[in-house]
Formats: C-alpha cells, sequence, structure tokens
C-alpha cells in the first residue's frame, strides 16, 4: 500500500509543502514501505530559496507524481537532489533551474537534477516517467581572488547548492587566484554508483524529453596561469562514472523504459561522460535502449545546431527503437543489438560506431536515403556498402556479420530499410536426401542448386521474432508466396520468406516484397515467426518448394520463382551474387504485371468503388447521396468518434510501374464540416503524411472533427482495391482459401 505525504491532505501547490513531504519521506523508518507526493495539477512552484534534498533511509521507495506541475528555479536555485534512494518521478517539468558550485571552485553539477550515491545507504535510483527539462543550467563557482601574500582559493570539489557539501576553499595557489569550478550536466548530473531511468508508462501521454541546458565553468581568481576558468561537460546528462570503489567503471544511462509504440524520449542535450571529457579518465557512461517506443538522441550546441554527444561507453539495443538525429549523436562505442531492435538513422551521413549483433528481426532505418533499387554489400573488413545516386554510404559491422544475406528495401515511406534476408519455418529444401523442412536440415547436407549441382551446407541459424513486440513490424512480418502463384504446382506449397529474401525470376534476383501484390503474394500479420538462415560453402541459386525458374519465359505460366540464398560464409573482398539484383525496372514491372494478371485468374477481382462510409461511435453511416466523387453523409445528434472509413489499396501492389508501398485509403481533394470547408493539412489521425495543400490521402480510417451534423468529401485519382475473391472462380483453378492464403486441392 501507498502512503500520501501530502501536508493537509491536498495535492501540493507551494515550496513549503513541498520541502515539508520531503522531510517527512527521509523521516521514514528502514524498509517501512512506498510513500507519495502528489503535486497540484498544472500548478507552477516557484522555487524561492532551496529545495530540500531527498536523503531517504534503505528499502524506502518515494514516488512524485507532478501531475503536469512545474518546478521553476527562476535561474537561481537547483531542482531535484536525490541524494540516496529509490524515487520514481512522474509527469513533470523541472525548468529554469541552476546548479551553482560554492565558492572557491566548486563543482556546479546537474541544474535539473542530481543522482547521488550516498555511500552509507541505497544509492540514488530515480526513474523518470514524462517529465521534462527546459533551459536548466550547471554553473561552476568562481575561483578565489588572488592575495597579497598567500594564494586565492583552488578548486574546491563540492556539489554547488546543498548545504553540508557545498564547493570548498581550495589549496593556496601561490600568488595568484583559484581556478574555476567544473561545471557538468546541465540538467542531470548521475553521480558513480547511482542509477538513472527516463521512459514513460503506458498511460503517460508522450515520453520524457531533456532540452539543451547550459554548462558554464567557473571564472578563474587571475593572477597566474593556473587560475583559467572552470571546464564545461555534457549540456544534458553527465555520467560520472568513476572507477573508484571496485566497479567496473561504466555508468548506465537506460532511455525508453516502459514506453509503447507511439511514445518517444528525446534527449536533445549533450550526453558526456569523463573518458569522452577528460583525457586519460577511465570512467565510462553507456545508453541502454529499451521498450517498444522511440529513443531520439538529437544533440544541439548552445545556437541549436546539429552537434555530438560525447560519451563513449556504447549503447546497447535491447528493445524499441533508437533514433540517431547526427551522424555524431551516438558518441563513441559500439551500437550493440541485444534484442530485436531498430535502429534510425536520419539525414545522409552514416554513424561511425562499430555495429554488433545485429540478427534477424533488427532493421537499420537510413530515412535520409532514398530507396530506389540500391544492393547492400559486404566487403572483406565487414563494412556494408550501399549506393544511391552515385552516392556510396557505408556502414560497419563486426565480424559475425560475415555470414549474413543483407537486404535493402524501401521502409514504406522515403527512406531505406537493411535487414537480414531468411526463410520462414516450414520452407521445404531440396537436398540430396529430398525435400527438407528447413528447420530439419542438417549441416553437412547437400542442397540443391539452380545447375543441377549439389553445395555443402556449412551452418544453419534461426531465430523466432515477436512481431507484436517489434518496432517496425513489417520490417519483418513474412511474405507469403501462395501455392501456384507463378504458375501450376508454382510453387506447389506457400512458400514463406523475410521480406528481403530474393526470388529468380527471369534470370534476375527480386526481394520477396518488392512482388507483393496483397493477394497471391502478400505481407501476413503475425504474432511470432521463425526465420531460418542456411549457409552453403558459395553464393548460388537453392530449390525451395520444388521449384526453380531459369529465366526467358514468355508467358507466366512457364515462369515463376524460387528463392534465392546469400551465404558466402567465408568473407572475401568481393561478394557478387550470382544473378543481378533488381528491384526496380523492365523486368520487375513485367513480372508483377504477370503476377498481377495470374491473381486475377485465381478469382481475385480489382475495383475502383472505395466503399466511402462514416463510422460514428462504431456504426456504420452510409452516404446521404453520391455525386461523382463527390460524397455526402448527415449525422444525428452528437458524436464522439467519427471516422472516414473505406477500402484500402498499395499502389505498389496493383500497379507494376509503382514502388510506393504505402497503405492508402482515398484522396480527399475538398472536405466540408456543417457548411464550412476545412484545411485538409490540420487533420492528424488516420491522414497520411502533407504533401499537397489541396490534396491529401487517408489510411482507410481517418478521423473527423468530433460533433459534426454534415460531411461533405470529394475525392480524386483512380486507384485499384481488391474485392472478396470468389472461391468458386478459385476452384476452377484447384484452388481454395486456407488459413495460410490458397492451397492446393
Amino acid at each position: 500500500m501507498t502512503a500520501n505525504l501530502d501536508p493537509n491532505a491536498q495535492p501540493i501547490a507551494t515550496l513549503a509543502d513541498l520541502n515539508t513531504a520531503i522531510e517527512s519521506a527521509e523521516s521514514q523508518a528502514a524498509n517501512s514501505g512506498v510513500f507519495e507526493i502528489d503535486l497540484a495539477a498544472n500548478t507552477t512552484i516557484d522555487l524561492t530559496s532551496a529545495l530540500e534534498a531527498i536523503n531517504l533511509k534503505s528499502g524506502v521507495i518515494l514516488d512524485i507524481v507532478g501531475n503536469g506541475a512545474t518546478l521553476d528555479g527562476q535561474g537561481d536555485e537547483r531542482g531535484l537532489f536525490v541524494y540516496a534512494g529509490q524515487v520514481t518521478i512522474s509527469d513533470l517539468t523541472i525548468a529554469n533551474a541552476t546548479a551553482q558550485g560554492g565558492g572557491g571552485g566548486g563543482l556546479g553539477a546537474g541544474g535539473g537534477l542530481f543522482v547521488g550515491a550516498n555511500v552509507a545507504g541505497d544509492p540514488g535510483q530515480v526513474t523518470l516517467n514524462n517529465v521534462t527539462f527546459s533551459h536548466d543550467s550547471a554553473v561552476g563557482g568562481d575561483g578565489g581572488a588572488a592575495g597579497q601574500t598567500t594564494g586565492g582559493g583552488g578548486g574546491g570539489g563540492g556539489v554547488g547548492g546543498q548545504a553540508g557539501i557545498a564547493g570548498g576553499d581550495g589549496g593556496a595557489g601561490g600568488f595568484g587566484g583559484g581556478g574555476g569550478g567544473l561545471a557538468a550536466g546541465g540538467d542531470i548530473f548521475v553521480q558513480s554508483g547511482a542509477s538513472l531511468t527516463i521512459g514513460a508508462t503506458s498511460s503517460d501521454p508522450s515520453g520524457s524529453s531533456v532540452g539543451a541546458g547550459v554548462v558554464t565553468g567557473g571564472a578563474g581568481g587571475g593572477g597566474n596561469s593556473f587560475s583559467g576558468a572552470g571546464a564545461a561537460y555534457g549540456s544534458g546528462i553527465f555520467l560520472d562514472g568513476m572507477t573508484s570503489g571496485g566497479g567496473d567503471g561504466v555508468e548506465k544511462l537506460t532511455l525508453g523504459a516502459g514506453q509503447i509504440a507511439g511514445q518517444t524520449t528525446t534527449i536533445s542535450g549533450i550526453i558526456a561522460d569523463e573518458a569522452g571529457s577528460v583525457q586519460g579518465a577511465a570512467g565510462q557512461g553507456e545508453l541502454v535502449i529499451e521498450g517498444q517506443g522511440t529513443v531520439k538522441l538529437a544533440p544541439v550546441d548552445s545556437k541549436g545546431a546539429a552537434t555530438a554527444n560525447t560519451f563513449v561507453g556504447g549503447i546497447l539495443l535491447e528493445g524499441g527503437t533508437l533514433e540517431l538525429a547526427s551522424s555524431g549523436a551516438a558518441g563513441a562505442g559500439a551500437l550493440t543489438f541485444v534484442n530485436d531492435a531498430k535502429l534510425v538513422i536520419d539525414g545522409t551521413a552514416m554513424p561511425a560506431n562499430l555495429i554488433s549483433g545485429f540478427a534477424a528481426g533488427d532493421v537499420i532505418d537510413l530515412t535520409g536515403v532514398a530507396f530506389t533499387d540500391e544492393t547492400a554489400t559486404l566487403d572483406s573488413s565487414d563494412a556494408l556498402h550501399f549506393t544511391e545516386n552515385g552516392q556510396t554510404y557505408t556502414l560497419q559491422f563486426d565480424a559475425a556479420a560475415a555470414g549474413l544475406s543483407f537486404s535493402a528495401t524501401s521502409d514504406g515511406a522515403a527512406g531505406t530499410d537493411i535487414t537480414v534476408a531468411c526463410y520462414g519455418a516450414g520452407t521445404r529444401i531440396r537436398t540430396g536426401r529430398g525435400e527438407v523442412a528447413v528447420e530439419d536440415l542438417r549441416v553437412g547436407d547437400m542442397a540443391l542448386t539452380a545447375g543441377g549441382g549439389r553445395r555443402p551446407i556449412g551452418w544453419i541459424g534461426w531465430r523466432e521474432l515477436d512481431v507484436t513486440r517489434h518496432p517496425d513490424p513489417r520490417a519483418v512480418r513474412p511474405v507469403r508466396i501462395a501455392a501456384g502463384a507463378f504458375g501450376d504446382l508454382k510453387p506447389r506449397r506457400d512458400l514463406w520468406l523475410s521480406p528481403g529474401h530474393n526470388v529468380f525470376v527471369d534470370g534476375v534476383l527480386i526481394p520477396a516484397i518488392v512482388l507483393a501484390n496483397g493477394a497471391t503474394i502478400e505481407q501476413v500479420s503475425v504474432e511470432k515467426v521463425v526465420y531460418y538462415h542456411v549457409e552453403l560453402d558459395a553464393h548460388d541459386i537453392v530449390l525451395a518448394e520444388s521449384y526453380l525458374d531459369c529465366g526467358n519465359r514468355d508467358a507466366f505460366a512457364n515462369g515463376g520463382g524460387a528463392t534465392e540464398l546469400f551465404p558466402d560464409f567465408a568473407p572475401r573482398a568481393d561478394r557478387a551474387t550470382c544473378c543481378p539484383i533488381c528491384k526496380t525496372g523492365p523486368k520487375v514491372e513485367a513480372a508483377k504485371a504477370r503476377l498481377l494478371a495470374r491473381a486475377q485468374d485465381f478469382g481475385f477481382a480489382a475495383t475502383r468503388d472505395p466503399d466511402l462510409h462514416l463510422l460514428a461511435d462504431g456504426a456504420r453511416i452510409e452516404p446521404d447521396r453520391i455525386e461523382g466523387r463527390r460524397y455526402a453523409f448527415s449525422l444525428s445528434g452528437h458524436v464522439k468518434d467519427i471516422r472516414l472509413a473505406s477500402r484500402v489499396w498499395t499502389p505498389s501492389h496493383m500497379r507494376s510501374d509503382s514502388a510506393d508501398d504505402r497503405d492508402l485509403g482515398v484522396l480527399a481533394t475538398r472536405l466540408a464540416i456543417d457548411g464550412a470547408p476545412r484545411d485538409l493539412t490540420a487533420l492528424a489521425d488516420g491522414w497520411r503524411e502533407v504533401e499537397s495543400a489541396s490534396w491529401r490521402w487517408t489510411d482507410g480510417f481517418a478521423r473527423l472533427p468530433a460533433g459534426a451534423r454534415t460531411i461533405v468529401i470529394e475525392i480524386g485519382d483512380d486507384p485499384f482495391y481488391w474485392t472478396d475473391r470468389s472461391d468458386a472462380t478459385a476452384l476452377l483453378f484447384g484452388f481454395v482459401a486456407g488459413a495460410r492464403g490458397l492451397r492446393a486441392v
């Protein structure tokens, strides 16, 4: 049970009451349980004097619930100081807080939050959920002034602004003044041995935000060359990470914990550590990315320009999405994939960090590299190269990447996804001992190849993915190629591949996802999938599900596809594929056109009717009238949730010359609510990205303003939508609908 510490049994709105509540928390006996401090909703508490430090006894847990409140340091007072104990802070803004180093060159650290490590009790363990830091600062104390016969104060090493541990006077400095104090962590300082987690809970509207604070070293006392200004590190967060006390010298900062998809924690201030700040220092800071949401590292300097983080301990990607807004945002050290995770790299400058642990289920999304037809190749130094419009981009992987088959595909927007190509469980591979399910293959089995030869299987890897928890499900959902999709018994059974796995068609290799048409070849939503990666002794084409196309086919019934493997286990400089890889161009368009024709032979029918209707609090509402492309609706009563619903199409599925793989509803060219025109660019939920001020696509389930009585919408373009397939027609071709798509009868 949680005990409330609010004075007067009501939420806190004053500094005096907040200090009283903190003192009450400090007075609780060891191991006495969980206590809560509630701040008045959306209030601002001005910190006109020092805020009480939080120094909890062992086993005492404190929750500070902000309810949208703000602690305002007014440029003079520091924010929260957690010296010892487990503290969770939620839904709070800490603004304009300043940690001022004491006289004699005292340390100024953690303007908004200082997380200490009380050696006499539990170290500070702080969790931030939906907490924002804005315009906070850390200022080192000025060095002591030069005297007549003795030197001024040197650098004292205390923490500014906290009674009892303020910066002290330094030792004598000759006839000169003392040096200025260090400033570290404009927003947050994490002392060695303490811990900090930044994220959100599922009920929070968003994640946390750490702005670019200010760090200013103290001025020197003057008088000699040793009395210069103090150094300043980490405008956002400083990770102490000292090696004293037998520790490993690594201070971990956990980001994104508890976040769900759609929530984002943004760190705009510079993250620094000792080793990255002071030459010869050993203490390192390491970031750990967790949760299912996004962590965005977007460090900027004092003028708002992109800059680099300076921590050197690397980043562990244990889940969710890590977005790097600039090439230096990851600091130094390796980017290590631990579990299924997504790395988003904005812009066109690639990070120099080593990438390790990359495997099936992981995704690297290059949002600034437009996808057309690039091929990703790994050289003998495990550097992955891909070229777009004459520009070559490079990512450096570790040696374990030597056996991977990399695939470059569209990310569904304007960028490029890098993934690992694999077979889905159940796929049968033809071997010297017959057709064998990929999960039953053994090292040493002889795989039959396109030329009729045999190659030994040297290694088999597998990985099970929880697609529901993956940060980018569309990058890992399997592609099902239905039995007969390319022709009679071609393939004989449904073939399941990863999206980037290549299929051999008309003498070229085409990624399975590029051939998707939403009918006979489609990406399937599943909760879990197991992928297998099989490596041979050289690059070749293997037979899967008893079918291989050798190219040069005039009629599609005589054409088809077979899976391609990029095994090449031993690293070497030239990893050319046995056939060209094509993602656009005449051969891809021809293959897609034949697949569409074959799908319609199966009974799949296309229509231009969008089936446009409203869902009003869940109830279907048909249009009152349809005049060409103009649809008019009327509603009675106050409706809270209004959705413009329609069929959904994917241009790349329905048009052989399109590479647009977005799911689109209808193209709205005009919208009027209760007789008044509405700005299409101002709409949000269910509306695709803004491409023009005069039109905008929906996603098939677009929200409209609540309470509307009349709605008139005009639509444009000529999309094709799949309708329900006629099973009677399909039966004529020997197929019926099955749980996994088409199956032979």
